[in-house]
């Protein structure tokens, strides 16, 4: 049950850990190219197509960082979390300033449940680039499986500061919110996710939670109802 309502982010379209790349146009794909389009793949779940595509960003620059570091995503996405500490080591040493390896990293300790040390890498992957959306998100995921919940709070409401309209992010604050006991404010997170996803199920299901903690039955089936 954890693990879905604090569910580790893996990539995001485009993105490697803010800085922002364009879609590829029709010249040879470079390392980079083939990096934006493995985690365009990771982004829709199709995990070996991207790892796939990583390991030929890798044959084209072997001493492309950021190819490992998203290789390391794609292995902790297949279960494959030694290897994709192998990799994220890889990539650090090739550049220790390279904030998506430290992000890499901590997903792969998560995965084997070796959760401080997880923090440790996604704090680092702050420290390097602050603004890192991702990993103040499973930072606060990490700590919320630790019961440390004012702290998850803390980091789901900074990556919500860095990306108000990332939906998911009201969802994992309501979460912990919940765990706290603090259901009404859990609510008026679920409801801004709401208006960002009203097609997240999830969220309605778990505001309806909250309101039936609340004894509010009526609006819970309510919530409900979404859901079905």
């Amino acid at each position: 049950e954890r693990t879905e309502r604090f569910s580790m982010e893996v990539g995001v379209l485009y993105d490697f850990g803010g800085e922002t790349f364009q879609e590829m146009g029709e010249e040879e794909e470079s390392a980079e190219d083939l990096c934006v389009e493995g985690l365009a793949l990771l982004k829709l779940g199709k995990h070996q197509e991207a790892l796939e595509t990583f390991d030929l960003a890798i044959d084209i620059d072997p001493n492309y960082s950021k190819g490992y570091s998203c290789k390391g995503r794609a292995l902790s996405a297949l279960g494959l979390f030694e290897m994709a500490i192998s990799c994220s080591d890889h990539a650090i040493e090739l550049d220790p300033k390279n904030a998506m390896a430290f992000f890499s990293l901590g997903n792969a300790l998560r995965g084997l449940k070796k959760n401080e040390q997880a923090i440790e890498n996604y704090e680092d992957a702050i420290e390097l680039d602050p603004k890192f959306m991702l990993a103040y998100k499973n930072k606060g995921s990490t700590l919320a499986d630790m019961g440390e919940y004012e702290e998850a709070a803390a980091c789901f409401s900074k990556a919500i500061s860095l990306n108000p309209q990332y939906a998911r992010n009201y969802f994992y604050k309501g979460n912990t919110l919940c765990d706290m006991g603090n259901y009404q404010q859990a609510i008026e997170c679920y409801n801004q996710g709401i208006k960002l996803d009203p097609s997240d199920s999830e969220m309605h299901f778990s505001k309806g939670n909250a309101l039936e903690n609340l004894e509010m039955y009526h609006l819970a089936a309510e919530s409900y109802q979404q859901v079905i």
